[in-house]
């Protein structure tokens, strides 16, 4: 019995499925990003792997200390990578050998954790995973009932000492209010009475109505307001207003302007400074291969000629992969560390449009249209969902600098409103 078996954990359905395929997946999780090791891990491989003058010099050749300026006790060295950006200790068979030889407590605790991740608020433990592995992915994208709460059992609880934490009280309402907050925002995307976009234009009504009284600093700057926010939370479970919102959002002009304009800056830049990595793979999979081609207009082309080709059994399975992607989001990635509760919705919303951009346009998406046997069908739409999910969750997940671009470019133009939040739910020819 591990010393977190009496505590409550908690996770979304998916995680008790999740469990890694090893040599049988499609892809690798050590090749293609920085691989810190932490302090306490670095020194025992270096102590394991001493036992034998090869893991000696195994050691001394892959592991690389951080200047001691830069380095701190989760990040105090560099896996050294081979050409291809792929790890040392990477076998053939797509296995890793210091697990294989050493066993799994003498990995650092990024390999350790990866692609799960643990969070304690208060004294429960939540367990979630990263959409950048394929597994994880699938196991998340494809099932109606995956992001059901479930209680999870303690035993699987990787290293409960790395744990993110929110305290159990706390005088700041940003961060006293976190279980409601983002108990609402996760309810409110899984209400399957409307599309996902128009849930999604709901919360960023709520979030838009808080946000003079709700953001970072608020209580240290008196500007929280306890019964106003209490009134919009109850705004955001009350049918009528919800039925109205839905409404209004369907209603709206609908233009993709906004949302095509950054997502050819966001494709810009990637392909200048990452051109091999997983979404400049893909951009050049729907036909955008150079930088010279990811303008406004060229990706409004590529739309142009695919979305209306988009069937409805394609439409309506793309509604859960999305809300599944989504309500992951909410629970694993906090709002607290957002400026605001817009801005935070704004990134997601950018990052939602990544998908839907690659979903809508992949070649393999236009091939699945073409099977005639419906269970076929379904087959190869999800597997065209779970290739884009994990490879723009690869791009943008283990690339901290593009999701910080993309909150600095939407702080900058001052994007905190409702109309803006409205274009960002856009995606059309």
């Amino acid at each position: 019995m591990t010393a977190t078996s009496t505590k409550k954990v908690q996770g979304l359905r998916y995680v008790t499925r999740f469990e890694c395929i090893g040599s049988r997946c499609e892809d690798t999780c050590c090749r293609g990003w920085e691989i810190f090791v932490d302090e306490r891990h670095y020194f025992r491989l270096q102590k394991t792997l001493a036992a034998t003058p090869e893991g000696k010099a195994d050691f001394a050749a892959s592991f690389q200390p951080r200047p001691p300026g830069a380095r701190d006790k989760q990040s105090y060295a560099l896996l050294v990578l081979q050409e291809g950006k792929t790890c040392t200790f990477l076998t053939e068979d797509q296995l890793c050998r210091i697990h294989r030889d050493h066993g799994a407590e003498v990995l650092p605790n990024l390999c350790a954790l990866y692609p799960r991740s643990l969070a304690k608020i208060g004294s429960r433990f939540e367990l979630s995973t990263a959409t950048s592995c394929p597994e994880a992915a699938r196991q998340l994208l494809l099932h109606e009932d995956a992001c059901d709460i479930v209680d999870v059992s303690a035993d699987i609880l990787p290293r409960p000492d790395m744990a993110m934490t929110v305290p159990a009280s706390t005088r700041d309402p940003w961060l006293g209010l976190f279980d409601v907050v983002r108990g609402s925002l996760y309810r409110g995307v899984r209400r399957r009475q409307y599309p996902v976009t128009s849930r999604l234009f709901q919360l960023a009504s709520f979030a838009q109505e808080a946000l003079p009284f709700f953001h970072r600093g608020c209580g240290s700057d008196g500007s929280f307001a306890a019964q106003k926010m209490k009134f919009e939370l109850q705004c955001l479970e009350d049918p009528a207003i919800l039925d109205e919102q839905h409404a209004r959002f369907s209603a709206s002009a609908a233009s993709s302007d906004v949302t095509l304009a950054l997502l050819a800056r966001i494709f810009e830049a990637h392909l200048k400074e990452n051109p091999t990595r997983p979404m400049a793979q893909l951009l050049g999979e729907v036909g955008l291969p150079t930088v010279a081609d990811v303008h406004p207009t060229s990706l409004r082309a590529v739309l142009a000629r695919t979305m209306p080709s988009l069937a409805p059994d394609f439409l309506a399975r793309a509604e859960t992969w999305l809300e599944n992607f989504c309500a992951n989001v909410f629970l694993r990635e906090w709002y607290t560390y957002s400026p605001d509760v817009v801005v935070y919705l704004q990134v997601i919303f950018v990052r939602l449009n990544l998908i839907r951009f690659f979903l809508y346009t992949h070649p393999q998406t236009l091939a699945a249209h073409a099977l005639p046997d419906p269970v076929q069908r379904r087959e190869a739409f999800d597997k065209v969902a779970v290739q884009v999910v994990y490879r723009v969750s690869r791009a943008v997940d283990h690339l901290l600098e593009l999701l910080q671009n993309i909150e600095k470019i939407l702080v900058e133009k001052q994007t905190q409103t409702l109309a803006y939040s409205t274009l960002l739910l856009q995606l059309g020819a």
